[in-house]
């Protein structure tokens, strides 16, 4: 295997965790609307994504909310979290183990919060255009 494709599988499944909890989190909010959802997780490629069909029409802050939920949850952990490093003194990890795990979350995070095409895109009908 080409040292291009191992880092490119590599990646792929240790970025998943953050794409399906994004996911979990669209179809949490998307609950009181929908009739029926599904996460399809295609573990080759990389790629989450939640299926909802919805009940009637549901509300245009409801699509909102739903597209920008973990957006809003991501970035309330992240208040949360500088809030917790700035009390604590701002202190920095001391062992590469511990930037590397810091490197790590901190990207989990950011693809979760970081709103995709897909998620800025709400239509009427609640599907991405």
């Amino acid at each position: 295997m080409h040292v291009t494709n191992l880092f490119h599988v590599v990646a792929t499944v240790a970025l998943l965790p953050s794409k399906i909890a994004e996911e979990a989190v669209h179809a949490a909010a998307a609950l009181p609307w929908a009739a029926r959802m599904g996460i399809l997780v295609e573990p080759r490629t990389g790629r989450a994504a939640v299926d909802i069909e919805w009940l009637g029409q549901p509300p245009t802050w409801a699509l909102i909310i739903t597209h920008f939920a973990p957006a809003i949850l991501g970035s309330a952990i992240g208040v949360v979290v500088l809030a917790w490093w700035a009390i604590g003194g701002f202190v920095l990890p001391e062992v590469w183990s511990e930037w590397a795990l810091l490197s790590v979350v901190t990207t989990w995070w950011a693809l979760f919060t970081w709103p995709g095409r897909a998620d800025r895109e709400v239509s009427a009908d609640g599907s991405a255009d």
